[in-house]
């Protein structure tokens, strides 16, 4: 968590370098009157290998870029890159250890069937207090190799307003920070994602599909367009893959975070950190091989969410207002660690409402000793805990000692959690019935 803290601190610096970086373009296309429109088409883009900076200019790219210098920036007062279905416009910069900055300084950035690599650096910063960052149907790749990217690389999507990033294959080889410091933060990344299956125009593999019983099988069939190709993979959702970060990962929103149904994956530690409001984590399946932490000013929901960590999980939902609230709702999820798991709501008061959910741990020791067990009953107020004992809720050497924990039917209202079979079950991995 320290480190992240670090990280969320130092969003002005990082825009005050990547600003300077930017400034420093000569704009070789014109640089309109303030409020008036430029765009780069087929005819011009040539013009703006070396890179564009007018801020007062709304800048619209049509048409692919070829970057001829290694650092690689427009900075306008707003940018919209948009290409289409048939023909994405295209920002690759593929000179060793390059970088590419887009920076809008009083307006919006709008990705939409949009491509933009770099191997190095790559980020999307916007300072307006309104900007709204908004990806759809595009590529955001900074890594070693963009064939197979996976490490290599460092991906910073920076804003004051609201992130939204939808159906955008989003990788960062070695880091991958997406952060709103006054707004909101979604990201939403379609099924068939984190590995499941590859995305053809990225990979260069041939594609698969499913044969009648369900299993891979490589494709046969005549596609016309990039997205009937990526269709095989990712039927009835374009090709989205969230995976990368092998160094780190974060996710900061002054408000809240979405990640609703998506599959992530970091080779390292990610966190979540939704400062004021609520992390939507609901049918989620987040993967790391490192701690994962999430923190919400008020709710966690993640209900059907699979979380699964090499390290330890954190679940903390700082407050949760109102008549009895599920301040962490994670009815039905599966949460797997190596590490230990540790839930807190409210101040160590808030209820936790795991029915039906299966929550595994194995921090090391042999399974025959091991504390825990398959367990189906309610904490009951003043339960206090053995040291060790898993799992861990509203815990953390902290009185008062009141874990408001339901994972089983509750006599007094059985809409709680019903029937009785549908009560959580708590094991370590390795132990019978886990």
């Amino acid at each position: 968590m320290r480190k992240w803290i670090s990280v969320v601190s130092t969003l002005t610096s990082t825009l005050a370098i990547v600003l300077a970086v930017t400034t420093g373009a000569e704009a070789v296309l014109p640089c309109p009157a303030p409020g008036n429109a430029l765009t780069i088409n087929a005819a011009n883009a040539a013009e703006a290998a070396a890179g564009y900076s007018c801020n007062s200019t709304n800048l619209t790219i049509t048409a692919s870029i070829v970057p001829s210098v290694t650092s690689f920036a427009i900075q306008a007062a707003s940018i919209t890159v948009t290409g289409s279905a048939a023909q994405k416009a295209e920002i690759i910069n593929n000179l060793s250890g390059s970088s590419v900055f887009l920076t809008s300084v009083a307006g919006n950035i709008t990705l939409n069937f949009a491509s933009i690599k770099a191997h190095s650096n790559l980020f999307l910063v916007c300072t307006s207090p309104a900007c709204v960052i908004k990806s759809d149907n595009s590529e955001i790749i900074a890594a070693t190799s963009f064939i197979t990217p996976v490490d290599g690389g460092n991906v910073g999507i920076y804003g004051k307003g609201p992130i939204d990033i939808h159906t955008t294959l989003t990788h960062g080889g070695d880091t991958l920070h997406i952060e709103s410091s006054e707004s909101s933060v979604t990201w939403i990344c379609g099924a068939g994602t984190g590995g499941v299956c590859t995305d053809p125009l990225v990979s260069k593999t041939p594609a698969q599909c499913f044969n009648p019983q369900g299993v891979f099988v490589p494709c046969t069939i005549q596609v016309n367009t990039p997205d009937d190709l990526r269709g095989i993979c990712f039927p009835g959702t374009p090709g989205v893959a969230c995976n990368g970060g092998h160094k780190e990962k974060g996710v900061f929103a002054f408000t809240f975070i979405d990640i609703t149904n998506s599959a992530i994956s970091s080779a390292d530690h990610m966190t979540f950190t939704a400062k004021t409001q609520e992390i939507r984590m609901e049918g989620a399946n987040i993967t790391g091989d490192d701690t994962l932490y999430f923190f919400a000013g008020t709710f966690i929901k993640a209900k059907n969410a699979v979380v699964n960590a090499l390290s330890s999980v954190t679940f903390y939902a700082q407050t949760c207002a109102g008549a009895a609230p599920r301040c962490i709702d994670a009815e039905g999820a599966k949460i797997t660690s190596v590490g230990t798991q540790g839930w807190t709501a409210a101040n160590y008061n808030g209820l936790i409402y795991l029915c039906k959910g299966t929550f595994i741990e194995d921090n090391g020791t042999p399974a025959a000793n091991a504390l825990g067990g398959t367990y189906a009953g309610t904490f009951a107020n003043g339960y206090t805990p053995q040291t060790g004992t898993f799992p861990t809720f509203n815990l953390n050497g902290k009185p008062p000692y009141d874990p408001s924990v339901i994972w089983a039917p509750d006599a007094a209202d059985p809409s709680k959690c019903t029937p009785l079979t549908d009560a959580a079950k708590f094991c370590k991995a390795g132990s019978p019935g886990c």
